[in-house]
């Protein structure tokens, strides 16, 4: 007589438990679909995810670029504004600081003008040297006054003052037996001129220089 299978026997048995189990608790079987299911599924969402992630930082990337670009546009622009604006405050500035100058000038030439015609109307046989110097001399004279309105003064030094080389310049010396005016002014050669407190020309003078003869001053 022939003995049954038994590995075969204990497998049909251990199919027909199972099958059992799942018959008395179904939802054993559907909790192991769901999770299967799910395992799946989280693959492609997380993908999904990353992707999504990446283009809001390439998207948030870009606007930021796009920003600073429109800012140094920006920022270029005003710039080069501020720029033309300085350069018309200084022409401005350059042409009001200029102005009084040369209105100056103008008037300066109308004086010569008037000069040249009114020794070219004076009668040649009364244009002697004493009435050319005097023109020459009003017109220097109209000049210290166009100096003056601008307040530039002009100043001299009385004889036998004590030279100032703050103030003066030598262009010469004039001897003298008198040892206590050495070193003194004997003569102005040019006049000076100072704004304020500010000398913009030095006084051109001869000063006295002592002779070792011992010689009489000479006269002027």
């Amino acid at each position: 007589m022939k003995r049954p299978d038994l590995d075969s026997t204990e497998t049909g048995s251990k199919e027909v438990v199972n099958d059992a189990a799942i018959f008395s608790n179904p939802s054993s079987s559907v909790v192991i679909d769901e999770e299967s299911d799910s395992e799946a599924d989280s693959a492609p969402n997380s993908q999904d995810d990353l992707s999504a992630l990446l283009s809001h930082l390439e998207a948030r990337l870009l606007d930021a670029f796009n920003q600073k670009l429109a800012f140094d546009n920006f920022k270029e622009k005003q710039i080069d504004r501020l720029h033309e604006e300085l350069q018309g405050y200084k022409s401005d500035l350059l042409l009001k600081a200029a102005q009084p100058l040369i209105a100056a000038m103008i008037k300066l030439h109308a004086g010569a003008g008037r000069l040249i015609i009114g020794i070219s109307q004076e009668d040649p046989t009364k244009l002697t040297a004493e009435r050319i110097i005097g023109f020459f001399d009003n017109f220097r004279d109209e000049i210290a006054d166009i100096l003056a309105a601008r307040g530039v003064e002009m100043f001299l030094t009385a004889v036998g003052e004590q030279f100032d080389v703050r103030r003066q310049s030598s262009v010469g010396t004039v001897e003298t037996s008198n040892l206590a005016l050495a070193g003194r002014v004997a003569e102005t050669a040019q006049p000076g001129f100072e704004l304020g407190s500010t000398v913009l020309s030095k006084e051109k003078v001869k000063i006295y220089s002592a002779t070792c003869s011992g010689a009489d001053e000479p006269k002027s």
